[in-house]
């Protein structure tokens, strides 16, 4: 194999973790934008209390439905020749946490953006939308960089440990 087909998976979470750092980096330079007077602020918090307990009512019924899929897949992969793997879990779960947390990590900035974006638009409208893409481009580069980590390290996991499981079937 060339170097780049080697180098693949490590080039890859190198630059999911260069889109992580430039998502904190843009979260911190929108969270040091004005957020305006204190009825603004008054119905920003509010707002973020509303979608704290909306996110912690969700993934209360997104656990169960994990745990639930979980038990699936396990049962799925005792079945013999089904195709299924005990790995097969491990990335669901990877895959359901990433989730879980990139949606956090979103509804947390988009909901302190919102103040945010108001006390800029009574500035211009060019600062409004400066504030308002940079939120979403949070959510985005947060999405795409953990998946992109997330992938790249169930890769670099299970091609070592099926290579193990196919070099120990070989030598029996």
């Amino acid at each position: 194999m060339g170097f780049l087909t080697d180098s693949a998976p490590v080039i890859a979470i190198v630059i999911s973790l260069i889109s992580l750092a430039f998502a904190a980096y843009t979260a911190t330079w929108l969270l040091r934008q004005e957020t305006g007077n204190e009825r603004m602020n008054r119905i920003a918090r509010a707002i973020q209390r509303g979608a704290q307990a909306f996110l912690s009512r969700e993934y209360r019924y997104v656990a169960v439905l994990v745990a639930i899929v979980v038990v699936v897949l396990l049962l799925l992969s005792a079945i013999p020749n089904s195709g299924m793997s005990p790995l097969t879990v491990v990335a669901f779960i990877s895959g359901a946490a990433a989730s879980a947390l990139a949606g956090y990590i979103g509804m947390s900035i988009a909901v302190r953006a919102n103040v945010r974006t108001t006390q800029a638009a009574t500035k211009s409208l060019n600062q409004g939308l400066r504030v308002a893409f940079a939120s979403g481009t949070v959510m985005g580069t947060m999405v795409v960089g953990l998946a992109l980590l997330g992938i790249s390290i169930l890769f670099l996991v299970f091609t070592s440990v099926l290579e193990g499981d196919a070099s120990a079937a070989a030598s029996a």
